[in-house]
């Protein structure tokens, strides 16, 4: 009758941690499309890359790269392959692009909430970690975007559920899945490479024979690294090179390890809103206790891994992985975040991309969440534990069995009701301070809350950034575009702007010192089969790689056809 009792409570308990983080995740999505509301989803070069590439593979051209009519090899291809089931059945993709990441968030915290409310013990903290996750500003950002971090976040969540499942009972087919996801990342980000050493290191921490971790480590690299293996190929025969060409970084290892530590800092603490009441010297106080803090979470996440160790190795040799070791809960997640710091810092330090900011380091943001609400709970347990319940019982059993009150047994007994006053008191003690932590996390939540809020008041007004602001919307040079289209080959500093506001295809003008397929040969004989070419270009855009205006003039004649305060347009003629 007990056990029935517990399972009812245990399936009350569920459902209700199942609607708790469905509302969740149905607020993100709500929150998404409300920041999208005004002209659409964000857009960026990064976005019309992924179009174009949608939009040629449903056409039937394969993955073709947007500015340089080329092979799509900057990215994997996973991402646009989805959007390209939008063009198949003749819907907006930019309107299926926004309700996809917006979807996607959803599930992410979804199933995030799910995963707490399993491994953590207090609620409290399950709510918190889906209210840092329904508000954060990482999520928020790239989901309101065509950007392919959302779907990746997914794919790296369900990697972890699945290793973790591995961990704890060592069945095959949660291998199988694992390596799966982590495949499916790799298809999405290349940096998804982390997904796959983090998966061979948490195989090989598992208490097993050697022989044993060897072999599944083999078939999950093997089926988590074939696809990207496959395209890295095809990649090689288009354009002889396996993931694109790449320039040197303009960023330092010092300069890139301190934008990651902003960056990382900026989600915990809002500086901007704060700046002005605490003022430098308050500020400068701030960075140090949240470097203390980090450092207490630091050390606490050690004890916790080494004082659980011994009862992970118990339940893997014994096969009954269900044990209460936090290891199996933990490795995956501090692992991912450790090397895919550490990946991406490197990267960043070898060669150019954007500067390291939220955008980049959105996929460490969940599995933050995760660990920091299981050190949380696992703290607020540790506090609330008391001998006094156990020195009671020592109490109650002198008194049921009358033992005679010699004077050595008159000594323990009042030494163990005075032990049993002093835990009780200890007890109180140490569970005013969970409820004290619990609260203070919880009042935090403010913070990201208001943020959002704020931001999504910006965000309905103005667009939800990119091309898709209402300064965009309102540019003179596309208005122009607009009402009077050019007919011909369109070269331009920003294509991606004419692209995604007047739907109108626009290439770079030809790159200087790279692949022949950007290169300035492609480009003559682009200008050379076309009827008409013509140069939008907009003045405060540097050209960047690219050839620039003074440049071109050294090859073509160009005559000035039209020009309004943000630029010019220039019609192509071969010099004599």
């Amino acid at each position: 009758m007990v056990k029935k009792s517990a399972e009812h409570i245990n399936y009350n308990k569920n459902i209700v941690w199942h609607i708790v983080s469905a509302a969740a995740g149905v607020l993100a999505i709500l929150l998404i499309l409300l920041s999208t509301s005004k002209f659409g989803p964000g857009i960026s070069a990064d976005s019309v890359a992924y179009m174009h590439a949608a939009r040629s593979l449903a056409g039937g051209d394969g993955f073709v790269y947007f500015g340089f009519n080329a092979p799509f090899i900057q990215w994997p291809p996973l991402y646009p392959s989805l959007l390209s089931l939008a063009e198949l059945f003749r819907a907006d993709i930019w309107a299926a692009a926004n309700y996809l990441n917006a979807i996607i968030l959803g599930l992410i915290i979804f199933i995030s909430g799910m995963w707490l409310s399993r491994n953590l013990k207090n609620g409290v903290y399950v709510l918190w970690g889906l209210g840092a996750m329904t508000f954060s500003v990482p999520l928020l950002y790239v989901s309101r975007y065509v950007w392919s971090e959302p779907l990746f976040i997914l794919l790296l969540l369900l990697f972890i559920i699945e290793m973790e499942k591995y961990f704890k009972t060592q069945k095959f087919g949660f291998l199988l899945l694992s390596a799966v996801f982590a495949a499916l990342a790799c298809m999405t980000r290349y940096i998804g490479v982390v997904l796959i050493l983090t998966g061979a290191v948490v195989i090989l921490l598992q208490y097993r024979k050697f022989v044993d971790k060897l072999c599944s480590i083999f078939v999950f690299g093997l089926i988590s690294g074939l696809p990207l293996g496959i395209w890295a190929v095809r990649n090689y025969i288009v354009s002889r090179t396996i993931f694109g060409a790449r320039t040197p970084s303009m960023y330092t290892l010092k300069q890139n390890i301190v934008l990651t530590i902003k960056t990382l800092a900026s989600w915990a603490l809002p500086l901007n809103e704060i700046n002005g009441i605490l003022g430098d010297t308050g500020i400068k106080l701030l960075k140090i206790a949240f470097a203390a803090f980090c450092l207490i979470f630091a050390v606490l996440l050690v004890w916790l891994v080494l004082k659980n160790w011994p009862v992970a190795a118990k339940s893997s040799k014994e096969g009954a992985g269900q044990g209460k070791s936090l290891l199996p809960v933990l490795v995956t997640p501090v692992l991912f975040v450790m090397f895919y710091t550490v990946y991406l810092i490197g990267t960043a330090t070898a060669v150019a991309f954007d500067s390291i900011d939220s955008r980049l380091l959105s996929p460490v943001f969940v599995p933050l969440i995760m660990i920091a609400a299981v050190i949380l709970d696992s703290v607020t347990q540790y506090l609330k534990q008391s001998k006094y319940e156990e020195n009671k019982y020592k109490e109650k059993i002198y008194k049921e069995n009358n033992y005679e009150e010699s004077k050595e047994n008159k000594a323990v007994r009042h030494t163990a009701k005075a032990a049993g006053y002093t835990a009780k008191s200890s007890g109180h003690a140490n569970k005013a301070i969970g409820y004290i932590l619990a609260v203070l996390m919880l009042l935090w939540l403010a913070c990201p809350a208001s943020s959002a809020v704020k931001g999504l008041r910006h965000l309905i007004d103005n667009g939800a950034g990119g091309f898709n602001t209402v300064r965009w919307h309102s540019s003179s040079m596309i208005k122009l575009l607009r009402e009077n289209p050019l007919e011909g080959n369109i070269y331009s500093n920003c294509p991606d702007a004419i692209y995604a506001l007047t739907d109108k295809f626009a290439s770079y003008t030809p790159r200087k010192n790279s692949l022949e397929i950007y290169g300035f040969e492609r480009f003559r004989e682009a200008v050379q089969g076309s009827g008409a070419s013509y140069i939008v270009w907009f003045d405060k855009y540097s050209a960047g790689l690219n050839y620039s205006i003074e440049e071109l003039s050294g090859h073509y004649n160009l005559e000035k056809i039209a020009e309004t305060e943000e630029g010019k347009i220039y019609r192509l003629y071969a010099q004599n």
